[in-house]
């Protein structure tokens, strides 16, 4: 992910590149907490898809004329929409947040019906879940055949990854369907333990 400065006329502040597959086109986000939430937005089956920096409101708080621009439009499956503003849980805290998020949230709702979420990143800048949603990341587009997914289903208790792995590569397959298991939520695992071959996996839901 490439850092960039925009055009030098533009309000958007200097960007971080990421690429969507989800959108299949470039994503900018403004710091290293909203790549975090793209990344949960991109693993999400839920969301179908979402827009940064989509566009700046001018609203008057009181006699004074302010801009906002939300984070992040979303688009979920179901065809609703929200707005969602992105921040570090320190950042949540913060009581003049607390206030400005409020207001913010109020006048678009009241301005344009489309609710506006706060999303704390559960994958900070360097956190390990952070590491296994960017390796994992690769994987999320693999199409699985049927002896694959025949095997990802008889997975009936927790299991050591490098076990599946095996299993594959005694079936003649490739053990990349394992990681794309994890990836698309066939098999599940501890996200705030590093994806290795000795990771405990077990079926998804």
């Amino acid at each position: 992910m490439a850092r960039k400065n925009l055009d030098r006329f533009s309000q958007v502040k200097p960007t971080i590149n990421f690429y969507s597959k989800k959108n299949r086109s470039l994503m900018f986000c403004e710091s290293y907490v909203e790549v975090g939430a793209l990344l949960e937005l991109e693993f999400d089956p839920t969301i179908s898809r979402y827009v940064t920096q989509p566009i700046s409101f001018q609203l008057y708080r009181g006699k004074r004329k302010t801009r906002y621009t939300p984070d992040i439009l979303v688009k979920a499956q179901d065809g609703s929409f929200w707005y969602e503003e992105v921040k570090s849980e320190n950042k949540a805290k913060s009581p003049k947040f607390i206030e400005d998020h409020h207001f913010h949230a109020s006048a678009l709702f009241e301005g344009t019906g489309v609710p506006l979420k706060l999303r704390i990143s559960d994958a900070p800048h360097r956190c390990t879940y952070r590491q296994n949603l960017k390796y994992l990341y690769r994987f999320l587009e693999h199409g699985f055949d049927d002896q694959e997914l025949d095997l990802f289903q008889g997975v009936r208790q927790p299991t050591a990854l490098q076990k599946i792995h095996r299993q594959l590569l005694c079936r003649g397959l490739s053990k990349v369907a394992a990681f794309a298991a994890l990836a698309q939520g066939l098999l599940r695992f501890d996200k705030k333990v590093r994806v290795d071959d000795d990771s405990i996996v077990w079926r998804g839901q």
